[in-house]
């Protein structure tokens, strides 16, 4: 600033010398005055700065606050006047030579030229916490005071920074904040802030897996009274209806129904009676997991005795497969084995040890047999066959909790003890186990176990006529005959098999302790089932078609599908869970979800 005035000084002084001559510049200036306060009394003792661009010049006034001093020549002068507690002020001067220049002066005190601006005054802020800045235009040293812990202050610049903490209580504070100045200047601020406590989101449907959709109403809980502003679902076929709970503090909404395979999110916006809104967001499901199984060809799925995990066997491409486990908590990966394309040909479980034995096909070396342990998918050993094939090959195992495992070898029964380092033994070639016009066929080709783990029942697998069971314990085998059925399935849970006949739209429940068959009839038969947990006498199956059945009452129940079918479906040993692939994924359900809990399911 002080350059600019010497500039525009600078300028004019070069107007005014003009038309002067040299000798006129060289002649010497006389500068004098009085300075006054702003009453017009004289000002004693002002110091007085006369700066030229070759020397300094000062002086200071007398007792009445006149002075008076010489310059050599005329030119440029920048003139500064100051006195203890007074404001300073600062002249730039351009004199002519031999000038006579009358500069008087009138000083304010400091404390008649200090200002302390400040707009702000009421603030009104939300219950939640936040901060704002006030703006403070002044000359002078200030400082700040409140005695309010929920507030924090701190100048920075020409800023008061202010910070206010959440209100927790139930009513409305109010906070002051003082500023004082110097020469008594002051300002106040009050803060006023609503009511608490801050809208928050408390609790919901799922939240750290507290509570889940099939044993818990869907609902949203908040810290104090809310209206439902809108909501909405990802899923849209789905009846949104909301309750209130007494305080109006939590949203239920009881008639949510969603398919068994839709995942779906409900995004909802709520407010309060202080005008606060959340706007948050819930996550529904029946399934416990879901995994990509791009394939539907060729698969199968197997569970561990202890209920652990899953194994499933999966044709990814042609020369390509795939042997993965699942945890059954929430079917994620948990470790495969490296199948070997070109050498296995089929894999099934042990429950007696806890392993995979693993087939190898007829293109390479049919006569071995390899055994990974199931938990950790290790390899354990080779199994060498050709002691007892003869040319022929094994397509099916089966293994009891005592340890043996039926086979089929050379269309003869065979037996393999897990609990004897897996010593292969011929077991039988009953009459009763071929096709009485082929004679050297047999009838049955699958093996299942039922009766926890107990009993074998040997099958044809489809179109099936004929069902057999061996004891595991004495070995002895029975033939049921004049049975009817395009499929069968066995647990541990029941002594028996029920088989599914779509030709006839009837499935039918062969107890093997009474001999006894119980038939419903039904339009959900479908190509397969599996046997889940219920606690009655009688089993109930899911089906193929996404229904139960129940053989206790015949009541059923189907599930909405998009018009796809599944197509692989295993329950545990004890029934509890169930693995299915549906739309080329594999999903994991308790088995509850189709009975208990079918009224939260479309």
């Amino acid at each position: 600033m002080r350059n600019l005035n010497l500039l525009i000084t600078g300028i004019l002084f070069l107007f005014l010398i003009s038309s002067c001559t040299i000798t006129d510049i060289n002649e010497p200036v006389t500068i004098s005055g009085k300075i006054t306060d702003s009453s017009g009394t004289g000002l004693s003792d002002v110091k007085i700065l006369l700066e030229t661009s070759s020397e300094k010049i000062n002086t200071q006034t007398s007792s009445d606050g006149k002075y008076t001093l010489v310059i050599p020549n005329g030119g440029v002068a920048f003139a500064t006047f100051s006195k203890e507690g007074y404001t300073s002020e600062t002249k730039s001067i351009a004199f002519k030579g031999g000038e006579k220049r009358v500069i008087n002066l009138s000083m304010n005190t400091i404390k008649e030229d200090a200002y302390f601006r400040i707009i702000t005054n009421d603030v009104s802020v939300k219950n939640r916490g936040g901060s704002f800045s006030v703006s403070i235009d002044t000359n002078v040293k200030y400082e700040f005071s409140c005695k309010e812990d929920w507030i924090k202050c701190e100048i920075i610049s020409n800023n008061l920074y202010i910070e206010y903490d959440e209100n927790k209580t139930l009513e409305e504070r109010t906070a002051t904040i003082t500023l004082n100045a110097d020469f008594g200047l002051t300002h106040t601020i009050k803060i006023t802030q609503d009511a608490g406590p801050v809208l928050k989101l408390i609790d919901y449907i799922g939240k750290d897996n507290q509570t889940n959709f099939l044993t818990s109403v869907p609902f949203i809980s908040f810290n104090r009274e809310v209206k439902l502003a809108s909501i909405n679902s990802s899923y849209k076929d789905i009846d949104l209806t909301a309750e209130y709970s007494a305080d109006r503090k939590t949203i239920y909404f009881p008639n949510i129904k969603i398919p068994p395979f839709i995942s779906t999110t409900i995004t909802y916006e709520v407010e309060s009676t202080d005008s606060a809104k959340i706007k948050e967001s819930f996550n529904l499901k029946v399934y416990e997991g879901k995994q990509e199984a791009k394939s539907n060809n060729g698969q199968k799925l197997l569970f561990t005795k202890d209920g652990k995990y899953c194994w499933l066997y999966t044709i990814i491409a042609f020369g390509t497969s795939t042997l993965t486990q699942y945890s059954t908590t929430d079917l994620s990966v948990t470790g495969s084995l490296a199948w070997k394309q070109n050498d296995y040909s089929d894999f099934f479980y042990n429950r007696y040890n806890n392993c995979l034995y693993i087939l190898r096909n007829y293109r390479t070396d049919i006569e071995k047999m390899d055994i990974y342990d199931a938990t950790t998918g290790k390899f354990i050993k080779e199994v060498d066959l050709s002691e007892y094939l003869n040319n022929s090959y094994i397509s099916t195992l089966g293994f009891a909790e005592n340890g043996l495992g039926l086979t089929f070898m050379n269309y003869k029964l065979y037996s393999i003890n897990s609990a004897q380092n897996d010593k292969f033994e011929f077991l039988s070639d009953n009459s009763m186990l071929y096709d009485p016009h082929q004679v050297n066929s047999l009838i049955p080709r699958e093996v299942d176990i039922c009766n926890n783990g107990k009993m074998f029942v040997l099958t044809k697998g489809f179109e099936m006529d004929d069902v057999y069971t061996v004891d595991s314990e004495t070995k002895e085998l029975k033939h049921y005959y004049n049975v009817k059925g395009q499929y069968g399935v066995t647990n541990d849970l029941y002594s028996g098999i029920v088989l599914g006949s779509y030709y006839n739209n009837s499935i039918t429940y062969l107890d093997f302790k009474t001999a006894e068959k119980h038939n419903v009839t039904t339009n959900n038969v479908g190509n397969f089932a599996t046997i889940i947990a219920t606690g009655e006498q009688y089993p109930t199956i899911l089906t193929s078609s996404l229904a139960t059945i129940s053989l206790e009452n015949g009541i059923e129940k189907k599930f909405s599908m998009d018009g796809s079918s599944t197509y692989i479906m295993k329950s545990s040993n004890d029934g509890e869970k169930i693995a299915l692939i549906y739309n080329n994924n594999l999903y994991l359900f308790k088995s509850e979800v189709f009975t208990k809990y079918s009224n939260k399911i479309k």
